[in-house]
C-alpha cells in the first residue's frame, strides 16, 4: 500500500459517512437495560478520542512514531466501533504514514481529524436528540 495523495484521500473520506447509520442502528438495537447505551458509548468515545488526539500530538512533537501509530490505531478502531467512519479512515491513513516513517505527513492529518471530530460530535448529538 502506498501513501494516498491528498485528492485520493479526499475522495475516500467523502465516500464515508460521518456516522454509519447501520452501526448506530446496531447499537440502538442492543438490549442495554436502563438508560441509553448509545449515549454512554458516545460519551466514552468522545473522552477517549480527546486523549488519543493528545497522545498523537505528543508523539508527533517528540518524534515518537510508535506512539503516533498506536494512538492512530486505537482511534481508528474506536471510531469504527461507533460508526465514525471518516475519522476511522483518517486515523488509518495516519497509522499507515507513521509506519512509513512519514511523521510530517501524518501530522498534517491530525488537524483534519480534529476538525472532522467536531463535525462528528455534532452529528452524534443530533442522533441522540432524534432518539428523544
Amino acid at each position: 500500500m502506498s501513501e494516498k495523495s491528498d485528492s485520493t484521500l479526499d475522495d475516500d473520506i467523502a465516500d464515508q459517512p460521518l456516522l454509519d447509520k447501520r452501526v448506530i442502528e446496531g447499537i440502538r438495537n442492543l438490549k442495554s437495560g436502563r438508560g441509553g447505551l448509545l449515549s454512554r458509548l458516545f460519551a466514552v468515545y468522545r473522552s477517549q478520542s480527546v486523549r488519543l488526539f493528545a497522545d498523537i500530538a505528543a508523539g508527533l512533537e517528540h518524534g515518537d512514531a510508535e506512539a503516533v501509530r498506536v494512538g492512530a490505531h486505537t482511534l481508528k478502531s474506536g471510531s469504527a466501533q461507533v460508526g465514525a467512519m471518516q475519522i476511522a479512515a483518517l486515523a488509518k491513513e495516519i497509522e499507515y504514514r507513521t509506519g512509513e516513517n512519514n511523521l510530517a505527513s501524518a501530522g498534517e492529518l491530525l488537524a483534519r481529524i480534529e476538525e472532522t471530530f467536531r463535525r462528528t460530535e455534532k452529528e452524534m448529538i443530533r442522533q441522540l436528540e432524534e432518539m428523544g
